[in-house]
C-alpha cells in the first residue's frame, strides 16, 4: 500500500443551518475527510458568520430551489439534513433517489409509516441513512451501557434519567418542534432502551404547561415517564424545559451488584473553598457545549458508513420505530391520563 496516496474525501451538501446546523457545519468543515460542497439555507444573512468564522469562502449557499445543484453533482455523496421535520421526508427521499448518504436529525419524519418508507428505500438504494440519535455517542454514556451490557451492577433493578433544558428554547422553534415528547422525550426513551435492549410492556405519563405560550400549543414543558418491563426493571424520566442553573442531563442504573451513573460535565471542574462552603463551577450552559463530543463521534460514525469501514449503524429503523412510536404512547397516556400497554405499532 502506498502510504502517501491521498485519499479521497467525502462531499457533503449541509441542508439548514439551524439550531442543529449551526453545530455540524462547525465539524464539517475542519473534518480532515470532508469536503463541504454546498450549504442549502433560505436565510443567507444566518450563514455568513459561519462562512466568515470557518473560511468557507468557497461554499456555494443556496436556497431549495436551486438544490438540483446538489442532487446533480456527483461528487456529493452524501447530505447532511437539518431544516425543521416537515421537509426531512422530502429531502431524504430525494437524496437517497440520487444515491447520497443520509444524515438526519431526528425525527426521520412525522409519520412513523413514512419513517419506515424512508429506511426501506435506503436498503433497497445500498446507502445508509443515520438518525442522529447523538446521546448515544457521548463517550460517559457508551461507557455506561457496555458496563450495564457486561454484567457490571448484576441484575439491572432500575434505571432514572434526568433531562432539564437551558436556556429556554425560542417559541418560534417550540412551535415546529413536534411537541415536547417527540422534541424531548424521545432521547431519554431512545438511550433507555439501548441501555437495556428491551422494549416496554407498559407506559404512563404525565405532564403540565408552566409556561402560558406552552400551555396555548397545547403541550407541556414538564414531564414525567414511567416505562415497565418483561424483566421487572422500572424506568422513571424526567423532563423539564428550562433549568436556570444550565443544561442538566443524568443517568442513574441500580442494579444488584451496585450502581453506575452519568453525571452532569462541568467546564472547568475547579472547587473553590472559602467561607461560604464548597463552591463548583457551573455545568454545562446548552446541549452544543455538553455534547460536542458526541455530535463530532456521531458524524465520525455516519461517515465511517459512506466510507464502507462499517456495515451496521448505531441507530438501526426497529430503534427509531421504537422510539417514535412511544412518544406517541407517552402522549396518549397523558391525554387520556392512565397507562398505556406497549403494542408494535402497524403499518
Amino acid at each position: 500500500m502506498n502510504v502517501n496516496a491521498q485519499r479521497k474525501k467525502i462531499g457533503v451538501a449541509l441542508f439548514g443551518v439551524g439550531r442543529a446546523g449551526a453545530i455540524h457545519i462547525k465539524y464539517l468543515a475542519i473534518c480532515p475527510r470532508v469536503e463541504l460542497r454546498w450549504i442549502v439555507e433560505e436565510d443567507v444573512e444566518k450563514v455568513k458568520p459561519y462562512l466568515d468564522q470557518l473560511y468557507l469562502y468557497d461554499t456555494p449557499v443556496i436556497s431549495n430551489k436551486e438544490a438540483d445543484k446538489v442532487w446533480n453533482d456527483e461528487k456529493t455523496e452524501a447530505i447532511v439534513v437539518c431544516v425543521p421535520t416537515l421537509l426531512h421526508e422530502s429531502i431524504i427521499l430525494k437524496g437517497l433517489d440520487k444515491a447520497k448518504a443520509v444524515f438526519v436529525e431526528k425525527p426521520i419524519a412525522v409519520k412513523l409509516a413514512d419513517t419506515r418508507e424512508c429506511y426501506l428505500k435506503a436498503a433497497r438504494v445500498g446507502k445508509p441513512l443515520l438518525c442522529a440519535f447523538n446521546r448515544r455517542f457521548d463517550p460517559s454514556i457508551r461507557k455506561l451501557r457496555q458496563r450495564v451490557q457486561n454484567g457490571e451492577i448484576g441484575q439491572v433493578r432500575c434505571i432514572k434519567t434526568t433531562a432539564r433544558d437551558a436556556p429556554f428554547p425560542p417559541i418560534e422553534y417550540l412551535k415546529i418542534s413536534g411537541g415536547f415528547y417527540h422534541d424531548c422525550a424521545v432521547h431519554d426513551i431512545d438511550l433507555v432502551l439501548w441501555i437495556l435492549g428491551e422494549k416496554p410492556t407498559s407506559i404512563f405519563a404525565q405532564g403540565h404547561a408552566f409556561n402560558d405560550q406552552i400551555k396555548a400549543m397545547n403541550d407541556v414543558d414538564q414531564a414525567a415517564i414511567v416505562l415497565k418491563f418483561p424483566s421487572g426493571i422500572i424506568a422513571t424520566i424526567d423532563l423539564n424545559r428550562d433549568a436556570v442553573y444550565g443544561y442538566d442531563q443524568r443517568i442513574e442504573v441500580l442494579g444488584s451488584k451496585g450502581m453506575l451513573q452519568s453525571q452532569n460535565r462541568i467546564e472547568a471542574p475547579l472547587t473553590k473553598h472559602n467561607e461560604q462552603g464548597e463552591l463548583l463551577d457551573p455545568i454545562f450552559p446548552s446541549f452544543p457545549e455538553r455534547y460536542s463530543q458526541s455530535y463530532c463521534d456521531e458524524m465520525d460514525h455516519f461517515l465511517d458508513a459512506v466510507e464502507g469501514k462499517i456495515e451496521k449503524l448505531d441507530v438501526s429503523m426497529e430503534d427509531t420505530l421504537s422510539t417514535s412510536w412511544i412518544a406517541d404512547l407517552c402522549e396518549q397516556s397523558m391525554h387520556q391520563g392512565k397507562m398505556i400497554p406497549f403494542t408494535k405499532p402497524t403499518f
